[in-house]
């Protein structure tokens, strides 16, 4: 990404997103004249997509995920570590953002398809962890 530090900040720590410096290249980007035009719908459904084979991989979802003592335990009350190793960055972000780049990509939720897949097996477990990450 050297090549493209004039239009991007990409910070070292690997769990900080890459953002873009200037809003006119991403407008650039979603020009469809040019050359290097990004489709917006098939992005958000590659993202969602992702996100969502993401959190359905065996182990990364499920129920206790942070070994609590029981059902009743606040938030507040866990050790911010204890949430980091088992919702790292990468995995917050896809539970926070699966909906919002389906929701972008138009997609329709077909029975069978990826999305109802995960919401019939890991729906809960996705309310977990979206309550501990807060």
């Amino acid at each position: 990404l050297d090549p493209l530090y004039s239009v991007f900040n990409v910070p070292n720590d690997e769990n900080t997103p890459t953002r873009l410096l200037h809003l006119s290249f991403r407008e650039f980007l979603k020009e469809r004249k040019s050359l290097f035009w990004i489709d917006k719908r098939g992005t958000h459904k590659k993202l969602a997509t992702r996100c969502l084979e993401l959190m359905s991989e065996p182990d990364v979802l499920h129920e206790n995920m942070c070994n609590l003592s029981g059902p009743g335990v606040s938030a507040s009350e866990i050790d911010k570590g204890i949430i980091a190793r088992s919702l790292p960055p990468i995995l917050q972000y896809a539970c926070c953002y699966w909906v919002g780049h389906l929701t972008h990509s138009k997609q329709a939720i077909i029975d069978g398809d990826t999305t109802h897949v995960f919401l019939t097996n890991h729906l809960l477990h996705w309310i977990e962890a979206m309550s501990l990450i807060g």
